[in-house]
């Protein structure tokens, strides 16, 4: 008797479909999947990870570093003529709760000319505190300031502390600047709720240029 071709051919392509089909068993489409999923992690940690473009990543855990409690000098402008108004402003810039703030500002009285406020005083307060008891020039050039708060869980310490007019004098370099060591709690200094410290990291001083 002689062989069917076609006969032969739909019994072998049943055979292939009977083996595919034993292939595609539940479990083995689950292996199939898991095995698809370990490729994609493997991929996703070579890539972000230890891709050689970008070098070698280890991650970082734990709390985030605390900001550094600063308190900066600023202008508008930093380049006036004599006889121009100028008003800087010294604000503080913290993550930290605080009971209050003292600022001394120097300037030189030379170069500068305070322009006192409304109550004579030498800077105009801001915001950031409910009350600033002290506030003067105790001699030419030095200008001491207290602002404290009257909340008993204290005060972001992150805003205006306050404003100081000056009228330019002279021609050349004037510079405004905060007294401030590290550790010394007779100068400036910002203090922290609860723990009465001195927080007060850095300062950022403040540079004019005067022209005819």
């Amino acid at each position: 008797m002689e062989n069917n071709p076609q006969v032969m051919q739909s019994e072998n392509q049943t055979s292939r479909n009977g083996g595919f089909k034993k292939l595609l068993t539940r479990r083995n489409i689950f292996l199939l999947l898991g095995l698809i999923v370990i490729a994609e992690v493997i991929w996703a940690f070579w890539a972000l990870v230890l891709s050689p473009s970008q070098g070698l990543i280890i991650p970082q855990f734990g709390a985030p570093k605390p900001q550094a409690t600063s308190v900066s000098l600023l202008s508008p402008t930093q380049s006036l003529k004599v006889g121009d108004i100028v008003t800087v402003t010294a604000k503080i810039e913290s993550d930290k709760f605080t009971d209050g703030a003292d600022l001394v500002i120097i300037y030189n009285p030379q170069a500068l000319e305070v322009q006192t406020t409304s109550g004579d005083k030498p800077l105009a307060a801001g915001l950031l505190y409910d009350d600033y008891p002290f506030n003067n020039e105790e001699e030419p050039g030095r200008i001491t300031v207290s602002g404290i708060t009257t909340r008993a869980n204290g005060t972001l310490a992150s805003g205006i502390f306050g404003t100081v007019t000056f009228r330019a004098l002279s021609e050349g370099e004037a510079k405004v600047s905060l007294l401030f060591n590290v550790g010394d709690t007779t100068d400036s200094n910002v203090i922290e709720t609860g723990t009465g410290n001195d927080v007060l990291d850095e300062v950022n001083n403040l540079e004019l240029k005067i022209l005819p």
